[in-house]
């Protein structure tokens, strides 16, 4: 079997470098094949991130953010996570206004900080 490299996590989405993390890969015993997944599920984050940017009509950018969930989910299981919404970085989606650090801070818990002038997650998300 071939040895996973740092060479081998390394790709550029949404114009930045992205390197994934070889001590997670290694403990999740991921392969080439999930590695290459992780990429695209990135890569296609990247692009739904640039359409919402450009989009200003509100439900089009909710259901962005509902595309930007499910893809959420699907990098989860391709790690090899249990599927928990609590983890994801909901409130880094463009035109999000809820509390970035207030998020973080409840990341993993049943916690968050929505703005009501949010025009992604006001209003019952």
């Amino acid at each position: 079997m071939e040895q996973i490299t740092p060479k081998d996590l390394e790709f550029v989405c949404g114009g930045k470098k992205i390197r994934l993390n070889i001590r997670l890969v290694n403990r999740q015993g991921l392969t080439f094949g999930d590695i290459a997944l992780i990429k695209s599920l990135h890569k296609k984050k990247a692009k739904l991130y640039k359409k919402m940017s450009s989009e200003t009509e509100a439900s089009k950018i909710k259901a962005y953010a509902k595309e930007a969930k499910d893809l959420e989910f699907l990098l989860q299981e391709a790690w090899g996570f249990p599927k928990d919404e609590s983890f994801h970085p909901w409130y880094e989606v463009p035109h999000c206004t809820c509390a970035k650090l207030d998020n973080q801070d409840y990341r993993g818990t049943k916690y968050k900080s929505i703005s009501s002038d949010c025009i992604v997650h006001s209003q019952g998300e």
